[in-house]
């Protein structure tokens, strides 16, 4: 598995890395490759000639409230201290910068601190950044996807709100004036660049509205506090404005602190030669009860060293959210497509962040044309397969139409788009507050379109053998034979 080379090559730059993949074999030399992996060298060179080292968090937007409130006064105390640094941003004329980890930047005068590399799908650019991610640095890095960081953003955030009252009401008559001043995200920022100044962000981009809001906030402010970036996108950073107007007040800011860089000329390398294929054994057409039957004996007959019993109706628990998983046994959890992606039970991406970290197999069935599904049910799906691939878990299907129509946006047996409800028995109707939009569209915009591109591109290499016999990135698969899906 490429990824779990990648600690053992990463001890000089990016590009020396590249080139040790390419001796060992590991991938194909291509130029353009190459110079995309040589334009990490110049951040590398700053982030490890920073003079800043790390030290130990002092402030916190910890889950546990009683925690905040009985270390209130130490917390406030050391609250103090970074107040004025962490307000001086939006206040200060100058706009010099002096914050935890950080160096003085002067917002007139702005170093290149990111690094945004964007171009086609399945290109390699994912595979640099986990080479960045593996290179060596004194300050302590953090790899996420825009999925799980989105999650994260939006838990601390609801922390950070409670602490600023708990803080409000102990706070005297001049520390309540200066309080008022900072906003939760202030304090997300402090916290995330206290655990790790340097972010490794896959996939700067989103179709969903209250993301790019989110995404533009926290990167405004963590640019001036001094953020180290490098991060991946399909989209050109002035394409970004066509999903959210958010995105046009930050664009400034990102052309300010970000070398942008285009991958152009790259083939998909995700596409696997023929005989790697596998997907006719994991996604799976049509998808009748005989086929779904068929694939249910195939994957018993992987199970390992114990009893093959499904189990019904189990859970996962996470910070008093519920996940219900329908069937599953061992490793392997089993799903009707309106259960996992409709309104049954109602999950949303932190539950499809759960699901990947605990499960090496998902199997859904009656997976319908995607292209043609209404937004919320397509959408759902788009994340589910950006969590599934990243931390390697294995998808098997049984789909309505051919997997390799399944992302297409006109109806595979009758060729036109569909309008109107015709899709409705995947969703529900009406407002959808996960992602602030209408469960039921005539249309699918440009981001979708392009996040169909990215996830085809995935479920291409997802259905390749090399991918099948890949371990879980977070656990060794002990008890499950996944030879039986490429037999």
């Amino acid at each position: 598995m490429l990824k779990r080379t990648f600690a053992k090559l990463c001890k000089t730059t990016v590009a020396e890395a590249y080139e040790q993949l390419v001796r060992r074999g590991a991938i194909e030399n291509n130029p353009h490759q190459r110079r995309m992996a040589e334009s990490c060298t110049p951040l590398l060179n700053m982030i490890r000639s920073s003079s800043v080292h790390p030290v130990k968090p002092t402030l916190t937007t910890s889950h546990n409230v009683s925690n905040l409130q009985t270390n209130f006064k130490g917390m406030f105390s050391s609250f103090q201290d970074r107040l004025q640094r962490a307000l001086a941003p939006e206040n200060s004329s100058s706009m010099a910068i002096d914050f935890p980890y950080m160096e003085t930047v002067n917002i007139g005068v702005v170093e290149k601190r990111g690094l945004y590399l964007w171009g086609d799908v399945g290109i390699g650019k994912t595979m640099v950044l986990d080479l960045f991610f593996g290179c060596e640095t004194k300050l302590p890095k953090r790899r996420a996807h825009l999925h799980s960081f989105m999650s994260d953003i939006a838990e601390r955030l609801v922390q950070a709100d409670l602490t600023l009252k708990e803080m409000k009401k102990k706070a005297t008559p001049s520390d309540l004036a200066r309080l008022k001043a900072l906003r939760p995200m202030d304090l997300v920022v402090a916290d995330i660049l206290t655990e790790s100044p340097i972010l490794c962000f896959d996939e700067f981009q989103t179709f969903d509205v209250a993301h790019a809001a989110l995404l533009a906030a926290f990167f405004k402010t963590a640019f001036h506090r001094g953020l180290f970036l490098i991060t991946t996108s399909n989209r050109h950073p002035e394409e970004l404005c066509k999903v959210s107007s958010s995105f046009s007040s930050f664009l400034p800011i990102l052309n300010a602190y970000c070398e942008i860089v285009h991958c152009g000329d790259i083939p998909d390398y995700r596409t696997p030669l023929e005989w790697e294929r596998r997907h006719d054994n994991v996604f799976l057409y049509p998808g009748n009860k005989s086929v779904s039957e068929a694939v249910l004996k195939r994957l018993e007959r992987g199970i390992q060293g114990r009893e093959v019993h499904w189990i019904k109706d189990d859970y996962l628990y996470h910070h008093g959210r519920t996940t219900r998983i329908p069937y599953h046994c061992g490793g392997i959890a089993m799903f009707d497509f309106q259960d996992i992606c409709g309104d049954r039970l109602d999950l949303a991406s932190i539950d499809f962040q759960l699901l990947a970290k605990a499960y090496h197999t998902i199997f859904i069935s009656n997976v319908p044309q995607i292209g043609t599904s209404n937004r919320n049910a397509a959408q759902q799906f788009v994340i589910l397969v950006d969590e599934l691939y990243q931390h390697r878990v294995k998808l098997v299907m049984t789909c309505k139409v051919p997997w390799s129509h399944l992302l297409d946006t006109t109806d595979f047996f009758t060729g036109l788009t569909p309008i109107g409800k015709g899709s409705d028995a995947y969703y529900s109707d009406g407002d959808d507050d996960r992602i602030g939009m209408s469960a039921v569209y005539d249309f699918k915009n440009e981001e979708e379109i392009m996040s169909f591109s990215r996830i085809k591109s995935r479920l291409n290499e997802m259905g390749s053998r090399r991918y099948l016999l890949q371990d879980h990135t977070d656990f060794v698969v002990c008890d499950f034979n996944f030879g039986v899906l490429v037999e």
